[in-house]
């Protein structure tokens, strides 16, 4: 039974809606998995070309500047180095602002983000940047920790000196050096790291991973070979169970002629507790499909599928009782459809499936098409009827017949019921009849003898 399919999203989830990303090398990563399976909606943010950054006063939010780019990262939780929270965006994009010229620098002022492209500074707000005058972003070549200790930057090297001693870092590596908030930071290969330690060998260069969930991607999950899947006859029905925190996306099988599956109303997001669908099929590129009910969910294939177990019921008398159409799997939709059948076609039932993974009872059959091909396929179970049987809601019980039982039989039965009813009738007639006459020679023999 499907439970606590919710559209609760996990903390850290996008809380905006989201479109499809070809913009940045950050995003470039997984376009081409995103063509042929589930994609890694779980991912971290990373740059090519990162030119500066920006961090709030409480660290709850990070801006980044690649190119004519800004990416604004609000933190939920953090954990050691890692950050997990959303990238925020214009509406449409990953990206917060999208500038005309490339960014310089960038800063937070209060609750506002300000950059420079170098010959003008700006404020954005509501989405849209304002000139302003701002010339503190911070970023410095000397951060100096202590009366014998400090940091330098240059020509894309991290110098430490302490006293007489020095050390030159990843040469061409380094960028960007700011202290914001009592913290040293750096760019260290496109990826911003933080630098501690308070005495010259106990210097360290971390990077710092933001994690985030980009739920745009359910938009684009590649329907290749569905169409074929879903058609193609499942010989026992099947389900997975999917452990909390998976991500799903609701969909729709309606139309599967385009590029992608339609995202359903449900959209996609995480599980928030285990959860049995029945198994529809995989495309060859790794896409579960999947049902709970009326909906349909895609989720990352290779999970492990259990068998429904059918009924051991089989008949090889059964007519259908209304006219249906024939699915390839025990799942009525357009798309599993693999034939039609009329009313009185002749079937032989092979199995009933019974579960609350079902829409509802089905019976596996087989038949002889009007072309004389023999197909086999999933028909609601009531719509299944056995002269010699009674089925209600999908529920078979057989009668106990003698073996001799036929028609001649009953034909023959009810005859010598008939003439029992006849014989009985004459019998109570003929007793009425003489009753009547002993009680007349009774008045006759009273008259005579007066």
């Amino acid at each position: 039974m499907c439970y606590n399919l919710t559209v609760k999203k996990l903390a850290f989830l996008l809380t905006t809606a989201l479109t499809a990303l070809s913009f940045t090398s950050f995003t470039a990563a997984y376009a081409e998995e995103q063509a042929t399976s589930y994609p890694d909606l779980a991912s971290n943010l990373s740059f090519t070309s990162l030119s500066t950054y920006a961090v709030n006063e409480d660290m709850t939010s990070f801006a980044f500047a690649e190119g004519n780019y800004i990416y604004l990262f609000d933190v939920t939780t953090a954990f050691g180095n890692t950050y997990s929270g959303t990238l925020e965006n214009n509406g449409a994009y990953l990206y917060y602002y999208e500038h005309t010229a490339n960014i310089s620098d960038i800063a937070f002022s209060g609750d506002n983000i300000v950059f420079t492209d170098g010959s003008a500074s700006y404020k954005i707000s509501d989405g849209k940047a304002a000139s302003c005058d701002y010339t503190d972003y911070g970023t410095t070549s000397w951060i100096t920790l202590s009366d014998s200790l400090a940091l330098n930057v240059t020509g894309g090297s991290m110098n430490i000196y302490e006293g007489s001693n020095s050390v030159t870092l990843n040469d061409a590596a380094y960028s960007s050096l700011k202290q914001i908030n009592g913290n040293i930071y750096v760019v260290r290969d496109n990826t911003l790291c933080v630098v501690t330690g308070s005495t010259y060998s106990e210097i360290t260069v971390t990077p710092l991973t933001f994690e985030y969930v980009d739920l745009t991607q359910g938009a684009e999950i590649s329907v290749g070979d569905a169409a074929s899947v879903l058609t193609a006859l499942h010989t026992e029905a099947a389900y997975v169970t999917l452990p909390a925190g998976t991500y799903v996306t609701n969909t729709d099988l309606t139309d599967l002629g385009g590029e992608y599956f339609a995202v359903g109303d449900g959209g996609t997001y995480a599980l928030t507790a285990d959860t049995a669908m029945l198994y529809l099929g995989t495309t060859s590129g790794g896409v579960d499909i999947l049902a709970c009910g009326s909906e349909v969910y895609l989720t990352a294939g290779g999970n492990t599928v259990t068998a429904i177990v059918a009924e051991s019921y089989t008949a090889a008398n059964a007519y259908m009782n209304t006219s249906s159409k024939v699915y390839s799997m025990p799942y009525m939709a357009e798309a599993t459809a693999i034939d039609s059948i009329e009313r009185e076609t002749v079937v032989t039932v092979n199995g009933i499936y019974t579960s609350d993974l079902l829409q509802c009872s089905f019976a596996y059959i087989t038949y002889t098409d009007g072309n004389g091909n023999s197909i086999t396929g999933y028909v609601a179970s009531n719509f299944i009827t056995e002269y010699y049987f009674a089925a209600e809601d999908g529920e078979y019980e057989e009668a106990e017949y003698t073996d001799e039982y036929s028609e001649d039989n009953v034909i023959l039965t009810v005859c010598l019921i008939l003439v029992i009813v006849v014989l009985i009738i004459a019998g109570v007639a003929y007793i009425a009849y003489s009753s009547a006459t002993d009680k007349r020679k009774e008045r006759q023999d009273k008259t005579n003898e007066n």
